[in-house]
């Protein structure tokens, strides 16, 4: 991926091309993992070739396509009771998809004299708890949670492919990731780009939802039907 990165930026500057825009991930406090390691390097390659490049880092997309919103949704969906490993106390904000967009777009005029990055974070810092807890009440409902602190990330990611439609090789590479604290380091983007802040959680969630209406398959229909018999509702 580095050396594509490199030759792509070396492609763009024969092309003609003034800007690059790049959507990349936020950095953890801790030390990332292979999959965060490659997007940070993508990224700091594409900024150090020959055409100026924005580099824009999201954490958690909520919206129809994204993975880990793919993962979050289902777990939330799909489970009367949820186990709670340690790795779910790190935070992150969770930006909604229609927001990456509208600063992908802003990043198109943005003054960009030489290449640099800014997060695009979400308006909370949630952890993964939060998160599905929050997701489960957008779906009226409230699991019971089960907290188990030796499940590994590598170990979830296996009941998580039971569970989910994610792909196991890209959730596993998303839990990875979720070892420690992804917060924005540099969170300014919204104001300097003359964006609104960022929708809440909860607004992004029905948006996804509303979107992904109609696309489940008859046998996840039936799971959730079931799940959602099961589970506690949600207090109003």
């Amino acid at each position: 991926e580095l050396r594509w990165a490199q030759g792509f930026a070396q492609a763009a500057h024969h092309a003609g091309v003034q800007r690059i825009v790049y959507l990349g991930g936020v950095a953890p406090q801790g030390t990332p993992s292979e999959h965060l390691l490659s997007r940070l390097n993508t990224g700091a390659a594409l900024r150090a070739g020959p055409v100026p490049c924005l580099e824009l880092r999201a954490g958690m997309i909520i919206g129809a396509g994204s993975a880990s919103w793919t993962i979050v949704r289902d777990l939330a969906a799909r489970l009367p009771a949820m186990v709670l490993p340690a790795w779910l106390a790190h935070r992150s904000e969770p930006v909604a998809l229609e927001d990456v967009l509208a600063a992908l777009l802003a990043g198109l005029r943005l003054g960009l004299p030489e290449s640099t990055c800014w997060d695009i974070p979400g308006p909370e810092a949630l952890s993964g708890t939060q998160i599905l807890l929050r997701v489960a009440a957008v779906l009226g409902r409230e699991p019971i949670l089960i907290k188990v602190p030796l499940v590994t990330p590598r170990l979830s990611s296996h009941w998580i492919r039971l569970v989910t439609r994610a792909d196991y090789t890209v959730a596993r590479e998303l839990v990875e990731g979720l070892t420690s604290d992804l917060i924005a380091a540099r969170p300014g983007f919204w104001k300097e780009a003359g964006l609104p802040l960022p929708m809440a959680l909860e607004e992004a969630a029905r948006r996804a939802l509303a979107a992904e209406a109609g696309t489940m398959t008859t046998t996840g229909r039936l799971t959730e039907a079931v799940a959602g018999f099961l589970t506690p509702r949600a207090h109003p």
